[in-house]
């Protein structure tokens, strides 16, 4: 404030980032003599300028600065000939108070929008809820005094090389990876000892077709026979009758030590198979091999040492640990080798699905189904036509 003008063109309180006396030409933060400061007494008792120009829409402090405005420029300088002085270059609007150098037209597609840093785009502020909001000057002087106390740790990369005097890492494709853990027994051993649970997959739980010889030379007795039970369309025929999962799951995760037989669907779990069972019950797969083992360890060496005698130690000396299998089962198997006598050491994921259905695959089974038994012929206990409907229903 200045003989009743305020001086918009100098703004020397925004540089000083202070009030600024002119009398005494010192800011507010210099030691100056404020009860004798002519500008700091009359700055400090004026509330808000009261002279008003209908053109501008804008108020004044004084007669003179007001006077001005139809005089002058922005920049203080006189007006000359067709050019627009301060009133027609600065406006105000009436709805949201903010001083535009624009035209009217141009203004009102902007009116009460303020640009946002962190949506990216003009929105109206006392409306748009921004998840990011800016750091307050107390929560910035906090973090500049926690950040001066906390202690800087320098860790240094030793797989990385220093030679240069830059920081290079050691990037590897996944294919160089997975030929280093088969091509290295040292690398491949230390990495079966590192105990790393992947989330639940459910084509884990698919094992596919088995076949497998439970004993290789039966020497028969006189009288006797030698019989064999083939399962001829196995698919066809679970596929309409037994019961399956329909809609989506309800994910369990953790859920360690919890009962499963009130769950319907897949469990990741570590298992822990009894020392004796002539059929054990649970797959495993290791080295893409298809294995139904009692000790995890066991059956690993057997694979990888591949013994030319059939010579093998009739205990197991392995630890339940190392006898343990991890893996991913349907409720139906797991509770089926808790019958055999495996024990559940850790249940890791869930997958409960609430809703079952054996009416999944029926329509399209028996259609396709007596099809193929009209172009087969029909059995031979099929004699009569009763028995034929009945089978073909």
């Amino acid at each position: 404030m200045r003989d009743s003008h305020f001086d918009v063109i100098t703004k020397l309180s925004g540089f000083f980032y202070s009030v600024y006396h002119h009398t005494c030409r010192k800011t507010k933060r210099d030691a100056c003599l404020q009860s004798n400061c002519r500008d700091y007494e009359l700055f400090k008792h004026t509330e808000k300028p009261e002279l008003p120009c209908k053109n501008c829409n804008r108020h004044f402090y004084g007669v003179t600065c007001q006077m001005n405005h139809l005089t002058l420029k922005a920049n203080g300088q006189l007006v000359a000939l067709l050019e627009k002085y301060v009133c027609k270059s600065h406006k105000k609007c009436s709805i949201c108070l903010h001083v535009f150098t624009s035209t009217a037209q141009e203004h009102m597609k902007h009116c009460g929008l303020q640009y946002c840093p962190s949506c990216s785009k003009e929105v109206n502020i006392l409306q748009q809820r921004c998840f990011l909001q800016p750091i307050t000057h107390e929560k910035k002087k906090k973090r500049k005094n926690e950040k001066e106390q906390h202690i800087v740790f320098v860790y240094f990369d030793i797989e990385a090389q220093q030679d240069t005097g830059n920081h290079i890492a050691n990037l590897m494709w996944e294919c160089d990876w997975n030929r280093m853990i088969r091509t290295d027994p040292q690398l491949k051993k230390f990495i079966d000892t590192v105990d790393i649970v992947t989330p639940l997959n459910p084509r884990e739980a698919f094992f596919g077709g088995r076949t497998n010889v439970i004993k290789l030379h039966h020497k028969v007795e006189e009288n006797k026979q030698i019989k064999y039970s083939d399962m001829i369309s196995l698919y066809p025929c679970a596929n309409p009758e037994c019961e399956y999962p329909i809609g989506h799951p309800e994910f369990i995760d953790q859920p360690g030590t919890i009962d499963i037989s009130k769950y319907y669907g897949l469990v990741k779990c570590k298992i822990l198979p009894p020392y004796e069972l002539y059929h054990p019950v649970l797959p495993y797969r290791y080295d893409s091999k298809l294995l139904f083992p009692l000790c995890r360890t066991c059956a690993q060496q057997q694979i990888k040492q591949q013994p030319t005698n059939n010579k093998r130690s009739e205990k197991c000396p392995h630890s339940a640990e190392e006898r343990s299998l991890t893996g991913t089962w349907t409720t139906f198997e797991l509770q089926k080798a808790i019958e055999k006598g495996y024990v559940i050491a850790y249940r890791y994921e869930i997958w409960h699905f609430k809703e079952r259905s054996n009416q999944l695959f029926q329509p399209c089974i028996k259609t396709f189904m007596k099809i193929k038994q009209e172009a087969s012929g029909w059995p031979a206990e099929c004699d009569t036509d009763e028995k034929k409907k009945e089978l073909s229903a």
